[in-house]
């Protein structure tokens, strides 16, 4: 059973989402922003942050960031439909998807499971499976989704950096738009996820760096979008 912190302003939605989640077998428990999050108590192994952003606020992106630097669990935010720069924001910051209210309570419990399945390969131990692929001296392992360095150490990646790595290197030598990469990668389109690419690929260049002195392998195609040239 996945475990599922929702965190909320008011504690109201924290309610309705906990009664949502429960009843598709998730194990949920509720907080309210504001409250200390001490994430050595347990909280770090929570599967799943599902964080209610209703009115944005100051603290916002702080309290994603904090989630991303002391989780590998997925993190979902609820905001509004129509706010591209809080999506974009959220996604930048660490979030693994941003669903726009009012949304059906089957579409939430479905998105929970699958950013729940693609996340579960984080806390596993990484091993070198048969169905990986090197690139730029990183190893891209499929069955596990997880990305080893070349020492065979795990870089933690949220699902969006992990989705937008995999399709680039399983595209070596092709030049792809903004566009195919949100389509290869989330199968959704999501004005928002446009703008974020960008911030993702300045993202994975920090977390995947190329040896000293050498230009990195994920390539701007300018006027185009990404590309990793062949080997």
């Amino acid at each position: 059973m996945n475990s599922v912190m929702v965190l909320d302003k008011d504690g109201e939605s924290g309610l309705t989402l906990q009664k949502i989640l429960e009843e598709e077998g998730f194990s949920v428990t509720t907080a309210q922003f504001g409250e200390e999050l001490d994430m050595s108590n347990g909280l770090s192994e929570i599967d799943l942050y599902v964080v209610d952003i209703a009115f944005p606020g100051g603290n916002d992106l702080d309290l994603i960031r904090q989630l991303r630097e002391q989780s590998t669990g997925g993190i979902i935010i609820l905001g509004a439909q129509d706010s591209e720069a809080l999506c974009v924001a959220g996604l930048e910051n660490g979030a693994d998807d941003y669903i726009g209210k009012p949304f059906r309570p089957r579409e939430l419990a479905a998105r929970a499971k699958a950013v729940c399945r693609r996340t579960a390969g984080n806390r596993k131990k990484p091993t070198v499976a048969r169905k990986s692929i090197v690139v730029g001296g990183y190893r891209l392992v499929s069955e596990s989704r997880s990305v080893l360095d070349p020492d065979n150490r795990e870089i933690t990646l949220t699902t969006a950096e992990y989705n937008i790595f995999s399709v680039l290197a399983y595209h070596q030598g092709k030049v792809l738009t903004r566009d195919e990469i949100i389509g290869l990668s989330k199968g959704r389109d999501w004005r928002c996820y446009e703008r974020s690419v960008d911030g993702l690929i300045s993202r994975l260049r920090r977390k995947l760096p190329a040896p000293p002195g050498a230009s990195h392998f994920i390539k701007t195609v300018h006027g185009t979008g990404y590309t990793i040239p062949s080997v």
